[in-house]
């Protein structure tokens, strides 16, 4: 019973969160919502400019470099 209000709770939020400790691990977190039909706009990414110069600067085949929000 407790379980079935989660998931009614967390289906009315819309809402979900991750924290990733390196690349290899965001960039599956992202690959799997997009192979699950989530779109670049349902998905955002947050992360440090220092974090995007040290992962991602010089990673063009990386949608998560630009994906990013900038500032």
């Amino acid at each position: 019973m407790n379980e079935q209000a989660t998931k009614t709770q967390r289906e009315e939020s819309g809402w979900l969160t991750g924290l990733f400790n390196d690349k290899e691990g965001s960039e599956g977190a992202y690959k799997s919502l997009r192979d699950r039909g989530y779109l670049d706009d349902d998905i955002n990414v947050m992360m440090s400019d220092q974090t995007r110069d040290k992962w991602f600067k010089d990673a063009p085949d990386s949608e998560l470099g630009t994906k990013a929000v900038e500032g």
